[in-house]
């Protein structure tokens, strides 16, 4: 069955491929779990969850646990990240790259510690719907929700403009503007998307998401404090104080 040989061929290339990615980030700062490091108001977050973050990094970096995708949720996005992508470019008529399986992590120039990936990459000139300028050979980051539920793609596709954003669910915007930050785009497309329609057609809407470069400017400094704390983290555990326990039990 020649079919299903390639279709085999294709599962064990994609492990393969999201191993490596896997291995890469390892330790490193991505854009999915960016908000930890903010509040819902947006000041710095100082709390368990930041703290708990931190640690869970540094034991990566030192391969006590393996970097993972957690959650049915998470899986769920994944499995229709490229499905969503292709209706995307069916909708819009705009091609874009590096979606699915060919989907990469692309480094921070200012430390290899951070980066992103992004579900897709548009590429080509794009003008700013702000300031209307326009911006040559650009690349533009894609993000896509896929829910769930109708409720939580609801929620979404009722904004007015991806400036809304911020306020209908500020994790998904730290994420957003994490990945214009690393890859350098003057600003994003955001797709709220969800498929488990009775007519077999997925609903969905894009916006465009500004860049608010006062925020990436905090949000920058923040992550390199990130990486000493984690470093940090890391030398405290080859420091600990080991007790000889020979010294105190005998046998025989």
């Amino acid at each position: 069955m020649p079919g299903a040989f390639a279709e085999a061929t294709a599962k064990v290339r994609a492990a393969n491929r999201r191993a490596e990615w896997l291995n890469l980030k390892r330790g490193k700062f991505g854009a999915s779990s960016a908000w930890k490091f903010w509040t819902p108001k947006l000041s710095e977050a100082d709390n368990e969850t930041v703290r708990n973050y931190l640690k869970l990094k540094a034991a990566e970096c030192d391969g006590l646990i393996p970097p993972e995708i957690r959650g049915a949720a998470i899986y769920h996005g994944n499995n229709e990240e490229e499905p969503g992508a292709l209706d995307f470019m069916e909708h819009s008529g705009i091609k874009m790259h590096n979606f699915g399986d060919d989907q990469e992590w692309i480094g921070w120039d200012k430390s290899e510690q951070v980066g992103c990936t992004p579900d897709a990459l548009i590429l080509g000139d794009a003008v700013d719907p702000e300031t209307g300028q326009l911006h040559k050979d650009a690349k533009l980051v894609f993000e896509q929700k896929n829910h769930e539920t109708i409720e939580a793609y609801e929620k979404l596709a009722s904004m007015q403009n991806g400036s809304e954003l911020k306020d209908f669910d500020y994790k998904y915007w730290i994420q957003t503007q994490h990945q214009m930050m690393v890859v350098g785009s003057p600003f994003a497309v955001f797709q709220t998307r969800y498929s488990r329609t009775n007519s077999g057609k997925a609903e969905l809407v894009a916006f465009i998401v500004p860049r608010e470069e006062s925020f990436i400017e905090q949000h920058g400094q923040r992550l390199l404090r990130a990486i000493e704390q984690r470093d940090a983290l890391r030398q405290s555990r080859t420091c600990r104080t080991q007790i000889k326990l020979t010294d105190y039990i005998i046998q025989k």
